[in-house]
C-alpha cells in the first residue's frame, strides 16, 4: 500500500493476539452448536430448521450488529476498549443463560444477545488492527484469523466430552467460560499513538504540517515557511485563531441552512454522502462477501449434524469438525505465506479457493463414507477458513484509508 506505514508502536502485536482470542471464542461458539444441536432438537422438542434458526443467531447478529457497531465507534461516544469488554461480558452472559432454558424462543434471544455481544468485540478491533499496520493489515488480520481454525479444532473436543460427563448445562456453561476469556483480551485494546493515516490523509489531501506546534514551550519567536518568509509567532497564533473562527462561524451557517432546508433536499445530500455512493467499489464486493459469509457459516453450523443424520456415530462426526479446521490452519499458513513471500493480490487467490470448494459443496450429498467425508472436510475446511481473509482484502481494494471504519462494518454486515 504505497503511502502508508505500519506503527512503530510494539503494542501493535498485542492487537494481533486480542484478535486471535476473539476469534477463537466467536468459531468456538459456532463449531460448538454443530456438536450440541442433536441433543438440542431432543431437550427442546423442536425441529431441526428451527433450532438451526436459533443456533444461526450468534454469528448472525454479529455480522448485523456491525453496522450499528460502526456507526457508534465513529461516534466517538465509546472507546473501543469499552465497546470490546462490555460485549465480551454480553456475550458469555448468553451463552451461560442459554444452557438453563427449555423453550427455543428464549434461546434464540439469548443467542442472538451473544452475537451481538461478540460484534461489540469483533469490529473494534478490526479497526484498531487497520491503524496499527496501514501497510499489511491482510497480513497481521490472517495471522489473528488463525484463531477460528484453531477454535474449530479444539472447542468440539471439549464440548463433546463436557455434554457426555456434565449434560447440556454443563457444557454451555464450558462454553461461556470459553467465552470469557474474551474480557482480558479486550482489555489490552488501546488505540494507536501517532498513526500514521493523519499523516497519509495530508499528504494525499496535499495540507502542510502545522505551522505551530501545540506542545511547544515558546522558546522560539520566529518560524519558517515553506517559501522562506519569516513570520512571527504572534502572527502565526492570531492566524489561527481567525482560522478556527472562520471554521466554527462556517460550521454553524451550515447547521442552520440543513434546519431550513426540504427533507427531500436534506435525504439527496445524504445520500450523496452515503459511503457506498462515495465508494462505489464497496457496493460490488457487497454480494460477493454476503455470499462468502453465508456458506462458510452454514458449513461450519450443520457439518457435523449432516454426518449424524448419515449415520455416523456422534464421536467420529466430531472428529470432522476438528479435521476441517486442521485444514483451515493449514490453508490460512499457507496464504500467509503467500502474502508474505509473493505478495500477491489476495482476491485472485481466494477465487480460486472459491471455485475449489464450490466443487466440493456440489459433490458432497453423494458423499456418505465417513474417509471420504474426512478428506472432503480437510479440503473444505482448507478453502472456507482461507477465503475468509477475503473480507480484509475487499475492504483494502474497495475502499480508501480515511474512510476505512463505516466500510468495515458494512462489509461485515
Amino acid at each position: 500500500m504505497g503511502g502508508l506505514r505500519d506503527s512503530q508502536d510494539g503494542w501493535k502485536y498485542v492487537i494481533v493476539l486480542t484478535k486471535f482470542v476473539v476469534q477463537f471464542v466467536e468459531m468456538a461458539t459456532a463449531k460448538s452448536f454443530g456438536v450440541l444441536i442433536p441433543t438440542m432438537i431432543y431437550l427442546f422438542s423442536t425441529d431441526a430448521s428451527s433450532l438451526g434458526l436459533a443456533c444461526s443467531m450468534p454469528t448472525s447478529m454479529m455480522f448485523l450488529g456491525s453496522l450499528p457497531v460502526a456507526y457508534i465507534l465513529k461516534s466517538g461516544y465509546i472507546s473501543p476498549r469499552v465497546m470490546a469488554v462490555t460485549g465480551a461480558i454480553i456475550s458469555s452472559l448468553g451463552i451461560i443463560i442459554s444452557g438453563y432454558l427449555t423453550s427455543v424462543i428464549p434461546l434464540g434471544f439469548c443467542l442472538a444477545l451473544t452475537g451481538f455481544g461478540l460484534s461489540m468485540g469483533y469490529l473494534p478491533i478490526k479497526v484498531l488492527l487497520n491503524d496499527y499496520f496501514q501497510d499489511t493489515f491482510i497480513l497481521m488480520n490472517s495471522l489473528g484469523n488463525l484463531g477460528k481454525p484453531a477454535g474449530a479444532i479444539v472447542v468440539p473436543v471439549i464440548i463433546e466430552g463436557a455434554l457426555d460427563a456434565y449434560g447440556f448445562s454443563g457444557a454451555m456453561l464450558i462454553l461461556g467460560g470459553i467465552s470469557l476469556h474474551a474480557i482480558p483480551a479486550s482489555l489490552a485494546l488501546r488505540t494507536v499513538k501517532g498513526s500514521p493515516k493523519a499523516t497519509s490523509i495530508q499528504k494525499r489531501e496535499g495540507c502542510q504540517e502545522p505551522l505551530i506546534d501545540p506542545n511547544g514551550d515558546n522558546k522560539s519567536d520566529v518560524m519558517a515557511v515553506d517559501d522562506g518568509e519569516i513570520v512571527s509567532s504572534d502572527d502565526l497564533a492570531s492566524s489561527s485563531k481567525e482560522i478556527s473562527q472562520y471554521r466554527e462561524d462556517h460550521l454553524e451557517r451550515e447547521s442552520a441552512d440543513n434546519d431550513v432546508l426540504p427533507w427531500r433536499l436534506r435525504l439527496w445530500r445524504w445520500f450523496r454522502h452515503c459511503i457506498i455512493v462515495e465508494e462505489p467499489l464497496l457496493l460490488l464486493s457487497l454480494p460477493i462477501l454476503f455470499l462468502t459469509f453465508f456458506v462458510a457459516q452454514s458449513w461450519i453450523l450443520f457439518l457435523v449434524p449432516r454426518a449424524i443424520w448419515h449415520g455416523i456415530p456422534t464421536s467420529k462426526a466430531v472428529l470432522l469438525s476438528s479435521i476441517g479446521g486442521g485444514g483451515g490452519v493449514l490453508g490460512r499458513i499457507l496464504c500467509i505465506a503467500i502474502l508474505f513471500f509473493l505478495r500477491v493480490d489476495f482476491i485472485v487467490v481466494s477465487l480460486i479457493l472459491s471455485v475449489i470448494s464450490s466443487t466440493t459443496f456440489l459433490i458432497d450429498p453423494l458423499l456418505t463414507s465417513f474417509p471420504v467425508m474426512c478428506v472432503t472436510a480437510f479440503v473444505q475446511g482448507l478453502c472456507v477458513f482461507s477465503s475468509g481473509i477475503s473480507s480484509a482484502a475487499f475492504l483494502k481494494g474497495s475502499v480508501s484509508n480515511k474512510t476505512s471504519l463505516l466500510p468495515q462494518g458494512s462489509l461485515v454486515w
